[in-house]
């Protein structure tokens, strides 16, 4: 199997598993069971991976928020904003989101009207991008927040956080950015940027499954409210033991970031661009949707002709593609995504995402094209 999905997820370090592996046997005592040293020890761990997290950020270490994934992280920084503004009596009742989001934050923005707001989605142009002067006139006086990501997930273009961020300082109005796809080839600063909120997971970035981050702004962090009850964990806002090999994880794949990001991402474009001039040489009709993304690994192809489930179906056990977000996974869906930068009706219905990682190998891509030109004929043939 050639995987070609690490947009969906990418495996996990073999360097971050070693630094993760004593946690289960050795050193597995709870970090809030500060009555004895190994819970101190564990506790002090935490600590400093929650450290060097607020680091690479620019924010103080307390502003970092543990939570099981982007996901609840999403939805930490929208329901616990619209929670907290509720409890201050706050006049601001809208909530905005781009209309390219991650479900998870299409579904959070939605459940506003559950908390009496109301809400709207923020167009894109063709380009993947947001339309900043259509954005100007959306937000107002009555909006709380703002949510765009950093990088679409299906067709790895950058949104335009800084001047989005910029247009909400301007007005006091919350700005949120989901970075699960942008840490490849991003290096956000919370200091520099004007965000009040960062979402990031570590799966994304060869870290393990079930643990992620919202990365709060000093003064931002105290305009939330809990999602969860119980021990008021996490500056009070996530409560729940903190699972210190996941902690652990998190904060190593944040350093092998920090220390290699530019050659990642340099090899990673290097690959896609060799996939690319192979798949021009192949003699398929192919075109891309995302050819001025920025994202180094990520590409969105249609395949003219080509039903993309029926391509996949293919490729089931030789090369890991997918067809759109893999929030979507259980059932086939076509890409909203696409839909909503206009794309027509075939391409959006038909197209396929792929994602190139650091650990795929030359090899592996010219295989993959290999493979992908004899399902496609294969296809056209019967």
């Amino acid at each position: 199997m050639i995987y070609l999905d690490n947009a969906a997820s990418t495996p996990t370090d073999e360097s971050i598993i070693s630094k993760m592996m004593p946690y289960f046997h050795q050193k597995y005592a709870n970090p809030h069971s500060t009555t004895h040293i190994e819970g101190l020890n564990a506790s002090k761990d935490i600590e400093h991976y929650r450290q060097i997290i607020g680091e690479y950020f620019d924010v103080e270490a307390d502003c970092v928020v543990f939570t099981s994934g982007a996901t609840e992280a999403n939805n930490l920084a929208i329901i616990g904003a619209m929670k907290a503004a509720i409890k201050s009596n706050s006049n601001r009742k809208k909530v905005l989101c781009s209309s390219i989001e991650h479900k998870c934050v299409l579904e959070s923005i939605m459940s506003s009207k559950e908390y009496g707001f109301s809400y709207d989605f923020i167009p894109v142009k063709e380009n993947g991008k947001i339309d900043l002067d259509n954005f100007k006139r959306i937000i107002d006086e009555q909006t709380l927040l703002v949510s765009a990501m950093a990088t679409n997930n299906e067709t790895g273009i950058d949104l335009q956080i800084e001047e989005i961020g910029e247009l909400c300082k301007e007005k006091d109005i919350l700005f949120h950015t989901d970075a699960a796809q942008a840490l490849h080839h991003k290096k956000i600063s919370m200091a520099d940027l004007a965000i009040d909120f960062c979402s990031i997971s570590a799966h994304k970035i060869y870290g393990p499954k079930g643990i992620g981050a919202l990365i709060c702004n000093h003064e931002s962090i105290k305009k939330l409210q809990p999602l969860m009850l119980g021990g008021y964990q996490e500056a009070g806002l996530r409560s729940g033991t903190m699972p210190t090999h996941l902690v652990v994880g998190l904060g190593e794949a944040i350093k092998l970031l920090d220390m290699n990001k530019d050659t990642y991402s340099k090899n990673m474009i290097n690959l896609k661009d060799r996939f690319i001039d192979l798949l021009k040489a192949s003699n398929l009709n192919f075109s891309i949707n995302s050819l001025e993304a920025e994202h180094p690994g990520l590409l969105n192809l249609y395949f003219e002709g080509i039903d993309s489930e029926q391509l996949c179906s293919h490729l089931l056990s030789s090369v890991a593609v997918s067809t759109a977000a893999a929030c979507n996974s259980s059932t086939y869906e076509y890409s909203y995504v696409l839909e909503k930068m206009g794309l027509e009706e075939q391409k959006f219905r038909n197209s396929i995402r792929l994602c190139i990682g650091r650990q795929n190998t030359l090899e592996e891509i010219n295989s993959s094209i290999n493979i992908i030109r004899e399902k496609i004929n294969l296809i056209k043939t019967n």
